[in-house]
């Protein structure tokens, strides 16, 4: 399911002709929600029945240390496993290549893992007889199948013996008794650790909600319940920490719901899950400075390191959301402007079409000012990054005119996948009549010697604003 979201970007350039300064506004719909379930069906494959392994059958002396994921075996022969993975094969013919009858074999399979896989199931099948160990560690007794078994090798793999987010090896040793067959092969799935309602974007120090949630399944598609499951904040900007109960107990159906998680800042951040060595990152999201409700005009307004940004609309749908906080445009764009003050993202949540226009006042400190040799209101320009809501990945987008008159710059957001902003220099919006795409209303200085800057954003456009 792709999440739907949208964002904007912006610069204000406030240099004289060899300086600029930086702030930002951003617009960002509400993320779609993913709830979790319990499956029905096993988990992912690590490896399938009829994989290859590195195999040394009837060596001279047993491979002393062989079960050790270090262990060097890139001088083993590489065969198919000998059959699927099918009781209907099992027996046919007498004596296969890759295992000959009455032999004793090593086997050893390397395979990867992803972060959130949580515990392995090993089911095989066997003639006659196994040990089964995976990353070294001994899984279960020795398996004396009797007979060429199915499902003889059954093993779960908890999570202590796995390497997660990386390469494991489990290897076996196999022997048969040399009377009718010989036989074996394998198969390995995962369980899953995931997010399932995502983080959305809330008012600073305002339990997110709805409220995030983790589930967890084994290897076999069930719920598992009681596993203790906790949040940590990771931030990509802002300055904000995470408050509330950030360590529960899944429940019977296999979900760990985060009901009161708070982040002190503006930003932008994600949440990471970790239980027993399994870990899955959430979407990003937006923590606003203040979040007003629109029935109608409504407008909504944040503050740091001396930028202000106030911004309003008019919508029967949803909220509007202000987030300001240190950050610069991304490189490549916007070319000779260096951010001063703080960026800002105006988002729209919950909107539906037709998309609402956008007013934004952004103010900078005239210490701010001072700092890049206090310019003339006149010198301060605006680059925008702005996502067409209408076209979110850039496909069908027509982009946004620059002040230089060539199409703005699509760039694909880092933290957003599947949206691409316009990015470009706002130019003036024009005297009379409304404009077709952003551009800056006013410009101005305050009695007390900051910046005032007006800026205006017509639908379909929203994003990310820096400026100074």
């Amino acid at each position: 399911m792709r999440r739907n979201r949208t964002e904007v970007r912006a610069v204000l350039d406030g240099a004289p002709a060899r300086l600029a300064l930086a702030a930002g506004v951003l617009a960002v719909l509400a993320l779609a929600l993913l709830t979790g379930g319990a499956s029905a069906a096993p988990g992912p494959q690590a490896f399938g029945p009829g994989s290859s392994y590195s195999a040394l059958i009837d060596p001279a002396s047993a491979p002393a240390g062989f079960e050790a994921p270090a262990f060097d075996d890139s001088s083993w022969p590489t065969p198919s496993a000998p059959f699927g993975f099918n009781e209907a094969h099992c027996g046919f013919p007498t004596v296969t290549t890759a295992f000959p009858l009455g032999s004793t074999g090593y086997f050893r399979k390397h395979f990867d893992l992803p972060a959130n896989a949580f515990g392995v199931h090993l089911l095989g099948t066997v003639d006659n007889d196994a040990d089964v160990w995976v990353n070294g560690h001994a899984q279960g007794a020795h398996i004396d199948s009797g007979s060429c078994q199915v499902n003889a090798i059954d093993r779960h793999v908890p999570n202590a013996d796995l390497n997660h987010g990386g390469g494991n090896v489990a290897a076996l040793k196999i022997v048969d008794d040399g009377s009718t067959t010989s036989y074996f092969d394998l198969q390995a799935t995962y369980g899953v650790l995931g997010f399932g309602q995502q983080p959305t974007e809330v008012e600073k120090a305002s339990a997110i909600a709805p409220a995030p949630t983790v589930q967890i399944t084994d290897a076999d598609g069930n719920p598992v319940s009681g596993a203790s499951v906790t949040i940590t904040l990771q931030t990509i900007l802002g300055t904000g920490t995470l408050s509330g109960t950030t360590t529960v107990a899944t429940d019977a159906t296999g979900l760990a719901t985060f009901s009161n998680l708070k982040v002190s800042a503006a930003g932008t951040y994600r949440l990471v899950a970790t239980s027993e060595g399994a870990s899955d990152t959430s979407d990003a999201f937006v923590i606003a400075d203040d979040v007003a409700a629109c029935n109608g005009p409504c407008s909504a307004q944040g503050a740091q390191g001396g930028t202000s940004t106030q911004a309003a609309t008019n919508t029967q749908n949803g909220a509007l959301a202000v987030a300001v906080f240190t950050s610069s445009p991304p490189t490549g764009v916007c070319d000779g402007l260096v951010p001063l003050g703080a960026g800002t993202f105006v988002n729209v949540l919950g909107s539906g079409s037709p998309f609402p226009d956008l007013t934004i006042t952004w103010q900078l400190d005239k210490k701010l000012v001072k700092q890049a040799g206090n310019p003339g209101a006149s010198k301060f320009n605006i680059c925008l990054g702005a996502e067409d809501l209408g076209h979110p990945d850039g496909v069908g987008a027509t982009p946004w005119k620059t002040k230089s008159g060539g199409d703005a710059v699509g760039v694909v957001d880092p933290d957003f996948p599947g949206v691409k902003l316009f990015w470009g220099i706002l130019p003036d919006c024009p005297k009379k009549g409304k404009s077709a795409g952003p551009c800056v209303l006013h410009r101005n200085k305050t009695n007390a010697g900051d910046v005032v800057v007006e800026f205006f954003k017509p639908a379909p456009w929203d994003g990310r604003m820096y400026g100074g």
